[in-house]
């Protein structure tokens, strides 16, 4: 049996491509991945879609302001189907 150093001796140029290949597309998907990453200013300031709020000092509601109605709501059970 061939020891490896005498195998990649004889195939150097098969090798250096196979390698270099391998490193074009691990670039290619890493940099795929990065794409498709918020930037920092999205991550800094993210756009809430809950309404805003205004309550009066009592606690009683005078107004909501929103872009698209959402509400946050907790889900304490979960029924299972059977």
């Amino acid at each position: 049996m061939k020891s490896f150093k005498s195998f990649y001796s004889k195939n150097k140029k098969m090798f250096n491509w196979f390698f270099g290949i391998i490193t074009i597309l691990f670039i290619g998907f890493i940099y795929y991945i990065i794409q498709g990453l918020p930037s920092l200013e999205e991550l800094e300031n993210p756009k809430a879609s809950l309404a805003t709020i205004v309550l009066t000092e009592d606690g009683e509601e005078i107004g909501r302001f929103f872009k698209t109605k959402a509400e946050l709501k907790l889900i304490l059970t979960v029924s299972q189907l059977t």
